[in-house]
């Protein structure tokens, strides 16, 4: 996942001196299906990431993406990091790549005082999640394709900079759509947008990934 080490509102930390690089109440994470349909959690790592699908084995099945799990109407998932760096991104039914909603989070990131959380429309939208931070906020939840301009904590489809489109992924064309604004993007500034983008939270917080109905 892409993340700008700046100091802004709705973005991630900039890097600074900690007590230690883990703190002594790191963040938990989880997944709830909060459905009455079944699906499949795609969890995929970030290079920062010191855990990964061998740390999961007992629930979660290797796949080139990362791993994957399937997940009952309304059951949920514990996703250790054992205090660890965790930097995960979690979709719903298909593996993470264009057309997917996709769920960010970053626990005890070295060098960083907090941790952070997004939902990334970036690459497209295939369900509705919100992220539950006990403590802080709640991010979405999301509004289908297109009504994300004031869901807290999420980037509009394609909105790469978060308040417009600079070089979106995935086919999306950013003519037209390079005000602040624009096409569904959130208002303001790319560093101080009307509604942010991007929680940042203090270490020892709750991280509940929802599946919610469309």
């Amino acid at each position: 996942m892409t993340l700008l080490l700046v100091s802004c509102r709705g973005c991630p930390p900039t890097p600074g001196p900690t007590p230690s690089d883990v703190g002594p109440l790191p963040s938990t994470a989880a997944v709830l299906n909060n459905t009455k349909t079944p699906t499949t959690v795609y969890v995929s790592f970030g290079g920062n990431s010191k855990v990964g699908p061998a740390d999961w084995t007992s629930f979660c099945t290797a796949v080139p993406s990362g791993c994957s799990f399937p997940l009952a109407a309304g059951a949920s998932q514990l996703l250790p990091s054992f205090g660890k760096p965790l930097n995960a991104t979690l979709a719903f039914d298909q593996a993470p790549g264009c057309g997917t909603t996709l769920a960010e989070f970053n626990l005890s990131i070295p060098g960083w005082a907090l941790d952070t959380a997004n939902i990334s429309l970036v690459n497209g939208w295939n369900s509705n999640v919100s992220i539950e931070v006990s403590d802080a906020a709640t991010l979405g939840p999301t509004n289908g394709a297109d009504a994300n301009a004031d869901a807290y904590g999420v980037f509009p489809v394609a909105c790469d900079l978060c308040v417009a489109r600079g070089s979106p992924p995935c086919g999306y064309d950013a003519g037209g759509c390079t005000e602040a604004g624009s096409c569904g993007c959130k208002s303001g500034t790319q560093y101080n947008p009307t509604v942010p983008c991007q929680e940042s939270f203090a270490r020892g917080s709750v991280v509940t990934v929802v599946l919610v109905s469309h």
